[in-house]
């Protein structure tokens, strides 16, 4: 949410999807609550192993 916030408002705009793609794949480096990760090319995160995780008999279980 943030890096589309930081996009929007660098390319003073919510429509001009063009420079909101090039601002994000243009990230080196976003510092983010999952870590550093930045975009690749096919605007893909890189940088962050996606995973999904529960709570089941007070025990943390990662899907």
């Amino acid at each position: 949410m943030y890096i589309i916030a930081e996009a929007i408002d660098f390319c003073n705009s919510d429509t001009n999807t063009e420079c909101i793609r090039d601002y994000i794949y243009a990230i080196k480096e976003f510092k983010g609550a999952l870590g550093a990760y930045h975009f690749d090319e096919h605007g893909d995160v890189v940088g962050v192993i996606p995973s999904r995780a529960s709570i089941q008999d007070r025990k943390i279980v990662v899907e």
